[in-house]
């Protein structure tokens, strides 16, 4: 099994922060493949995934010979796919709709999400790092250096000659929880690194 199939894990420097990241290869289903895929929102009532398979089925009427398979992926939410894109489009138009075949229940279709079933989103935030020696700092060292406490997804290049600090977009589990000094070994040498979370008023009036 090759190493780079391993997840690096990141955020390490704060107890409970640290997580694997697994990076979208772009292999992916694609929009064409997903057009006509739809989310299931359970508005009211309790409703299975057979019951919404027969209340489409109801619609569609006799006529009809698409099959209807609505995949559960959580409590009242369902993946189901629809016969054409403007079905998709015409149903996401409604803020809900009632059912028939399951009296008090009520459902909104919307457009496909393929991160429906994720618990929570990554909060990212720009942070200033102090203490990165001016003639060491690169894009890569900078990355390295924010890893510790979360995923580095950018690095803003004048920073890296111009000032104090560096400044670096990084993705944390909660960004109130970054550690404000975080240890590193940088080049056999023991540094203790700054992190500061810019607020929307210091970014305002910083030239990047």
């Amino acid at each position: 099994m090759p190493w780079d199939y391993l997840a690096p894990f990141v955020g390490f420097a704060a107890p409970g922060q640290g997580f694997h990241v697994i990076q979208n290869e772009g292999h992916e289903e694609s929009g064409k493949e997903t057009s006509s895929c739809a989310l299931i929102r359970i508005i009211s009532g309790t409703v299975s995934a057979r019951q919404l398979e027969l209340e489409f089925k109801a619609q569609a009427g006799p006529q009809s010979t698409w099959r209807w398979f609505a995949k559960k992926i959580n409590e009242n939410l369902y993946q189901m796919r629809f016969p054409t894109t403007k079905k998709v489009d015409d149903l996401s138009f409604f803020l809900g709709m009632q059912m028939a075949t399951v009296p008090g229940a009520s459902f909104k279709v919307e457009k496909w999400n393929p991160n429906a079933g994720a618990k929570r989103a990554l909060e990212i935030a720009w942070f200033r790092i102090f203490g990165l020696p001016m003639e060491l700092r690169t894009e890569r060292k900078a990355s390295f250096v924010a890893s510790c406490v979360g995923l580095p997804l950018e690095v803003v290049q004048v920073n890296l000659k111009r000032w104090e600090y560096v400044r670096v977009k990084i993705g944390c589990r909660d960004m109130r929880k970054v550690p404000t000094i975080v240890e590193c070994l940088l080049d056999l040498y023991f540094y203790d690194f700054t992190f500061v979370r810019e607020v929307p008023s210091e970014v305002a009036g910083t030239s990047t």
